[in-house]
């Protein structure tokens, strides 16, 4: 078990002091390379706390936001079906300060604000006079997540946040540039750590994705605003970067080829198709990314396989994997999953395991109150759900081990029964069963529609 009952109890009365115990316990490197801490999906909904929480909250610093929501009536974790309370904050950085005590770096793959943020603050001030409005709140809620995040690792370690769909003043799927500007400037102080993303700040706040040398990766990380591609993407609040975007994204990759590095792509959405949609009609799935941008990307990323060595990618909040392609030329993408439990998941996030020369060896899940489990957890307790490379028997993180693995579920009952459960963290929710894991096991191997409509519908392996 991954922490006492006696911290978790602290942890819901009194976040900092839980916090502080738990970073102060003895950390020790991995004995091969590093580890990297994956979040996504945060989804923080601060409306949660009460009308009175939120009021004292608009007219607080968001360096004062911790005390005054430690301070609210008692509350536990967020149950299946709603976005992220903060007792639901303060157990996951709890837990993710005990298993990654010391990562070489953070990447968050967006979704810090929670669903209808927007329509939560109208529906609490409606008729009130307020000047600022949901947009301000919305700025302040992305700058107290980035001193959240902050406070769950040691000074000097580097934070690379991404944009997700909700994370805007305007609406769902709408990039606000005020937003961006804002989010820039509090997300820069983590961004910026050891001076390797010195152009976070500008290339932020002109559309939400931009490039860094991470630590202990030997590759660039390029951190995609995806958004932009998305078939949901509503234009109405900024203008459309999306075409801008996948030009600076082709010279990226050139250059990279050119300087022999390899890259590390992060992103929100991930690429290929909406399983969860395209259960329901498999003859004609639908995509994740809108016409426009399913072939441009998927031909860079086949194009540029040989520099591309991992994909990062949230937004379902499920643990799933995808590769582009099959084979020792594919990329592997690894889905993180959400702590936010909304989908009937179960709350989660990832660390993976670096060697020395930045190559990918393995990924941990980890997860909050998984059920079915033997043995099962103690109430409220986080566990390690399942390690990539002992599940699948691989030894490393990439498109052929990905590849392996995706042939594994269909052969091996006991395994595809793993995968089955570990989809939605552990939690019976939105995951493949008995009846309908082809079409969930299609959409690994298969990110183009022809390509998964053609699997869906053939003969079970």
């Amino acid at each position: 078990m991954m922490r006492s009952k006696r911290c978790l109890a602290l942890a819901l009365a009194a976040a900092l002091f839980c916090a502080a115990e738990l970073g102060a316990q003895p950390a020790s490197r991995p004995a091969q390379g590093s580890t990297v801490l994956l979040v996504s999906d945060l989804h923080f909904d601060p409306f949660t706390a009460g009308a009175e929480v939120v009021k004292a909250l608009r007219a607080t610093p968001t360096a004062q936001w911790a005390a005054v929501l430690a301070a609210a009536p008692a509350a536990p974790p967020s149950t299946y079906g709603s976005d992220s309370n903060y007792p639901l904050l303060v157990s996951a950085g709890a837990a993710i300060r005990q298993a990654v005590p010391r990562p070489a770096f953070v990447v968050v793959t967006g979704d810090f604000l929670g669903h209808k943020f927007e329509q939560k603050y109208d529906s609490l001030f409606a008729g009130t006079p307020d000047s600022a409005g949901a947009a301000a709140f919305a700025d302040s809620t992305m700058a107290f997540m980035a001193r959240w995040m902050g406070s769950l690792v040691p000074a000097g370690v580097p934070i690379y946040p991404g944009i997700g769909n909700n994370d805007s003043g305007c609406s769902d799927y709408g990039m606000d540039t005020q937003f961006q500007r804002s989010a820039a400037r509090s997300w820069a102080p983590l961004a910026r750590r050891g001076g390797r993303a010195p152009g976070f700040v500008a290339a932020f706040d002109s559309g939400g994705y931009y490039t860094a040398r991470p630590p202990a990766a030997n590759a660039t990380l390029v951190m995609l605003n995806d958004v932009y591609w998305s078939r949901s993407y509503d234009a109405a609040c900024g203008p459309d970067r999306g075409q801008r975007e996948l030009a600076w994204l082709a010279g990226v990759l050139a250059d990279a080829r050119a300087a022999h590095r390899r890259v590390w792509l992060a992103s929100h959405i991930p690429p290929g198709v909406d399983i969860y949609s395209s259960l329901q009609h498999p003859a004609n799935p639908t995509m994740m990314f809108s016409a426009g941008y399913v072939a441009p990307f998927d031909s860079l990323a086949r194009a540029y396989a040989d520099v591309v060595a991992l994909h990062v990618t949230g937004h379902t909040h499920m643990s799933e994997f995808r590769v582009y392609d099959a084979g020792s030329g594919g990329v592997p993408d690894v889905g993180v999953p959400a702590v936010s439990p909304l989908f009937g998941n179960n709350p989660g996030f990832v660390s993976m395991r670096l060697d020395p020369s930045g190559n990918v060896l393995d990924y941990t899940v980890y997860a909050f109150t998984a059920d079915g489990l033997s043995p099962p957890p103690a109430a409220g307790g986080w566990i390690t759900l399942y390690d990539f490379g002992a599940l699948y028997r691989q030894t490393a993180v990439t498109g052929a081990a990905m590849d392996a693995a995706a042939a594994l579920i269909a052969s091996d009952s006991t395994v595809r029964a793993a995968w089955q459960r570990n989809y939605a963290v552990g939690h019976p929710g939105q995951n493949p069963t008995s009846a309908n894991w082809h079409g969930y096991w299609c959409a690994i191997r298969n990110l183009e529609g022809p390509a998964y409509a053609a699997c869906a519908q053939g003969p079970t392996p």
